[in-house]
């Protein structure tokens, strides 16, 4: 059925819909948040392409596979030596990055991907000696147009009282 309205006319149809759209937003937060995170915690452990505005991922350092001896004498080892396999697997060690990710959404009509491990941070970012390998961003990025899509859908289903 399709209905023709003028601006008044449409305004008044949408704040007689307040609970399908708070549904609707609430819905398309929850889907879209668990999509990034998703996709996120794929990335950890693959090396990955540039995505828009986050570079590709630079290969890991030579130390962090083989190791190193500090000038004091103390040797850090690789993650070789320590025995992970395959031992060439950006930010995966233990899982615990991976891990560490999560979501929230809040009252107001936002969400939230993020993790509250500095380690996050340090590789999302990077340092002055670790290249950015960003995770959440990039999953945010490659993610957009789907999420777009699924709150316009969530909101035209809304409005059409399904």
């Amino acid at each position: 059925m399709t209905r023709t309205f003028s601006p008044a006319g449409f305004a008044a149809f949408l704040r007689a819909r307040p609970q399908a759209i708070a549904a609707a937003r609430r819905k398309a937060l929850d889907t879209g948040s668990m999509l990034i995170l998703e996709t996120a915690k794929g990335k950890i452990g693959e090396y990955q392409p540039a995505a828009g505005p986050f570079a590709a991922w630079a290969p890991l350092a030579e130390t962090t596979l083989e190791g190193w001896d500090s000038p004091w004498g103390v040797h850090f080892p690789g993650k070789i030596e320590l025995g992970y396999a395959p031992p060439d697997n950006p930010l995966l060690r233990t899982g615990e990055l991976r891990n560490s990710i999560n979501r929230a959404i809040f009252g107001n009509g936002a969400a939230a991907v993020g993790s509250d491990s500095p380690i996050a941070v340090w590789q999302e970012l990077g340092t002055e000696r670790i290249p950015a390998r960003s995770f959440l961003g990039a999953a945010a990025f490659e993610m957009e147009h789907h999420l777009h899509d699924m709150a316009g859908k969530a909101l035209v289903a809304a409005l059409m009282g399904k």
